[in-house]
C-alpha cells in the first residue's frame, strides 16, 4: 500500500511576488528519508476557452520565456489571494483579450504538476464572448489575439501546452454543439 510521505521539517528557499520555492525533509512509509524535496508554491491558476457567438476561438499569442517559444495559448493567468475562480477567469479574459463572456462554464480542476507544485489549474469554458474594450496587459505582457476555427485548433500540435489541451478536452462536449 503506498502511504503519504511524513513532512519532517520544511523551509522556502526562495519567495519574491513571482515563485516561492519550498525545500521539506521527509520520510517515506518505508523509513528512507528524501531530503530535500523541493516544491514550487503558487496560487491557483484558471484556463479559459473563450468562444464567440459565431463559435469561434479566442487563441493568444505570446513569448513564453520557460520554453523559449512563442505559441499560440489559450487565456488565463493566476488567481489572486481570496479570489474565487470564476472571478479570476473572467478578470484574466478581459485583461488578456478585451473581451467578457456572457456565460461563464466551469469545467473542472486538476493539479498543475502534482509532481513538485502544490497548486491547482481551474478549467473554464467561455461562451458568447463579446468584445468590450482593450487589452489591460502587465507591464511584462505582449499579447496578440486572434480568432480561428474550432476544427483548426483542434488539430494535432496546434496547442503546445498541457493545461491547454486538458481544457480543450474537458470543453469537447461545448466545441462539438458549435460544430454540429
Amino acid at each position: 500500500m503506498v502511504i503519504k510521505w511524513t513532512i519532517e521539517t520544511s523551509r522556502f528557499v526562495l519567495e519574491d511576488p513571482w515563485i516561492r520555492v519550498r525545500a521539506d525533509l521527509c520520510t517515506g512509509a518505508n523509513g528512507r528519508v528524501i531530503d530535500p524535496y523541493y516544491v514550487i508554491c503558487s496560487n491557483d491558476w484558471v484556463s479559459i476557452l473563450p468562444l464567440t457567438p459565431e463559435g469561434k476561438v479566442l487563441v493568444t499569442e505570446e513569448y513564453h520565456h520557460g520554453g523559449g517559444v512563442v505559441a499560440p495559448g489559450l487565456p488565463g493567468g493566476g488567481i489572486e489571494s481570496g479570489e474565487d475562480p470564476s472571478t479570476a477567469a473572467e478578470r484574466e479574459l478581459l485583461e488578456e483579450t478585451g473581451y467578457r463572456p456572457s456565460e461563464l462554464l466551469t469545467l473542472g480542476s486538476a493539479y498543475a504538476n502534482w509532481g513538485n507544485q502544490n497548486n491547482l489549474v481551474h478549467y473554464f469554458v467561455a461562451l458568447g464572448c463579446e468584445r468590450i474594450g482593450e487589452q489591460s496587459l502587465d507591464a511584462n505582457e505582449e499579447i496578440d489575439v486572434r480568432l480561428e476555427r474550432v476544427e483548426d485548433i483542434l488539430q494535432p500540435g496546434f496547442f503546445k501546452q498541457s493545461f491547454h489541451l486538458a481544457n480543450i478536452l474537458l470543453a469537447l462536449p461545448h466545441l462539438q454543439r458549435r460544430d454540429g
